[in-house]
């Protein structure tokens, strides 16, 4: 004899739920975009962002050695014509446009990479977040590396329910006593000159006033002095540099049913003082920005997103070279109304903007943007856009040689990319991308008698494509990674006033052709291993082809250990870095390390957060 007993639920106990929309937040797409994994930030982490970017990036990084002078040149475009941001924040110096990102630490960082964002300016835009997390750690490091170097660093994070905090410090200490060829006596010679020491701290700040409505502030101070390594054609360098910059920004973030706004207010302060003893020059330079940015973001139903900004910048500058302070206001309009098509698995955007330097030039940036997807694995971007680069204040007021007449450098862009991903048991993703930059009004810095002057002379073309293929595989505890990059590009002059230019038909200097780079990472449990490889072809230092500087090929490799107890766990890092003792020059006659090793220890202490 079988029992069963039924219960059923009453009418009045059922509640029904409301239905809730969830929209997505689609950023603008840029497509050389390149992603890591944080695998390899774990063995750059004691670093600055010029080795992670040198060594598992598409951009190339010009620099004058081991912590000194490290800027960005992509596609053929110099640092001035490549932002870096932090936090939507323009890092590169109003005076000439550019970054040094052997100023930014890796530590000041989170496990997260940087990437690539939409901007309007000309060229690849580097982005640099935050990314605070919601844990309770202290975490130490320590690192010891050939020529003398040693760096060493603190985080401390806390959460207080509705608070989270970050405490980070740095202090790099590079004696950089490379050895080299010396042109000048024709022999093996050592830097004695070149030292770089460098102190940092960070501090952020994050307090969630409900799940929509958060605010959040940061202050980031880097202070570096440099002693310049001399070059290979000299016997002693004398020359001092000191740089001093200050990042803080105060952000309100406010989501409510469709509306997304974010309010920020930021001040950038830089100061470089460089002095030369052997010549008696010296200069003082001091810039700051201060900058209130307020984007919003209304999605009207599914299927259209309305994203607006508007900056507002105000400018002080002054050095010796400057006949007076330059004080300058620059406000930013930008409106990129997105449609979505379900039925043909499209996006459509444009995006207008317009950024005017009051009293001096305005410029004008359209973009036209069209995304459509195949299935669940293949997505295709077209974009096309009229993009623009203003001068900068050197351009304008250096003295000598400043140019107050110039106009603004204006970009057509062509880009066609092609992404496939597939996330199985062997995860695949590539990303594909032609692109054709026509670049009208270009300023170049050209003799003029016994000084140099900006002008409006050339014509630039800038064409090529870029690979990247990511492959992973997981088995068990043993995760194994691959990541290889390829790009072609060829910028050169099309058209100048005078015909007898020597640089007309001539490859825009530091511009490689041919850039790859190959990184395979295995880890488990507890050990892991990286190898990478990166190739640079030849150069031109100058609109001269006889000054081509040789391509090089660098191989590293990575090993590491972690080892728990309970709540605190050691980690070691050891990295055996130009294995093939490669001799090589970023920049004419400006040498750098050879086979080199750095043993880097982390400890860290994380505490569960409920």
């Amino acid at each position: 004899m079988l029992l069963s007993a039924s219960i059923a639920q009453q009418p009045d106990t059922v509640f029904v739920l409301q239905p809730i929309t969830i929209f997505s937040e689609m950023q603008q797409q840029n497509q050389l975009t390149g992603k890591m994994d944080s695998t390899l930030f774990q063995y750059q982490v004691h670093g600055s962002a010029t080795q992670l970017l040198q060594r598992n990036s598409m951009l190339y990084v010009r620099q004058f050695g081991s912590g000194t002078l490290a800027t960005l040149n992509s596609l053929g475009f110099n640092s001035a014509r490549n932002p870096v941001m932090w936090n939507n924040i323009l890092l590169n110096n109003p005076m000439n446009a550019s970054q040094d990102i052997n100023l930014i630490p890796m530590w000041f960082l989170e496990r997260s990479s940087p990437s690539s964002v939409s901007y309007p300016y000309t060229g690849t835009s580097v982005s640099l977040n935050a990314n605070l997390k919601s844990e309770n750690s202290l975490s130490l490091f320590t690192s010891y590396q050939s020529f003398g170097n040693f760096n060493y660093g603190v985080k401390w994070k806390q959460c207080f329910k509705q608070l989270s905090v970050s405490l980070a410090g740095i202090h790099h200490r590079n004696q950089n006593r490379i050895t080299y060829y010396n042109s000048y006596e024709l022999k093996k010679d050592t830097m004695k000159h070149a030292r770089a020491d460098m102190q940092g701290i960070n501090a952020i700040a994050q307090y969630r006033i409900s799940s929509s409505n958060t605010l959040e502030a940061s202050v980031w101070y880097v202070y570096a002095n440099r002693l310049l390594p001399p070059s290979m054609l000299q016997t002693i360098s004398r020359s001092v540099e000191f740089d001093k910059q200050l990042r803080a920004y105060l952000q309100w973030t406010l989501r409510k049913n469709r509306f997304k706004s974010t309010w920020q207010n930021s001040v950038n302060n830089d100061v470089v003082i460089y002095h030369d003893s052997l010549s008696a020059l010296y200069a003082d330079n001091h810039s700051r920005v201060y900058q209130s940015q307020w984007q919003g973001e209304y999605f009207a139903g599914n299927l259209l997103a309305i994203p607006v900004m508007l900056r507002y910048q105000f400018i002080e500058a002054s050095t010796d070279n400057y006949q007076t302070t330059v004080l300058q206001q620059r406000l930013y309009l930008e409106a990129a109304p997105r449609f979505l098509i379900p039925s043909w698995q499209t996006t459509a955007q444009l995006t207008a903007s317009r950024e005017i330097a009051m009293g001096l030039y305005a410029a004008n940036a359209l973009k036209a943007t069209l995304i459509k997807s195949f299935g669940s694995a293949w997505v295709w971007t077209n974009e096309v856009g009229r993009l623009f680069q203003l001068p900068t204040l050197n351009d304008i007021f250096w003295k000598p040689g400043g140019n107050p007449e110039l106009k603004p450098e204006h970009t057509l862009k062509l880009q066609s990319a092609l992404r496939y991903y597939s996330y199985k048991r062997v995860s695949v993703e590539s990303h594909t991308s032609v692109f054709h930059y026509f670049s009208d009004q270009a300023i170049v810095w050209r003799p003029n008698g016994n000084n140099w002057s900006p002008v409006n002379l050339q014509k630039t073309s800038s064409y090529g494509l870029t690979q990247l293929l990511q492959l992973g595989y997981r088995i068990g505890a043993l995760q194994l990674l691959t990541e290889t990059s390829y790009t072609y590009n060829r910028t050169a002059v099309t058209a100048t006033e005078d015909p007898g230019d020597e640089s007309l038909g001539q490859e825009i200097p530091y511009s490689p052709r041919h850039r790859c780079f190959n990184s395979v990472t295995a880890s488990h449990k507890h050990l892991g291993l990286m190898l990478q490889y990166q190739f640079t072809s030849a150069r031109n230092s100058t609109f001269d082809p006889s000054s081509q500087l040789a391509s090089y090929q660098i191989i590293d490799a990575g090993i590491h250990g972690t080892i728990n107890f309970k709540l605190l766990q050691v980690r070691l890092n050891l990295m055996v870095n130009n294995i093939l003792n490669q001799s090589y020059e970023t920049i004419a006659w400006q040498a750098m390390p050879g086979r080199n090793i750095s043993v880097q220890l982390l400890f860290s202490y994380i505490k569960p957060t409920n």
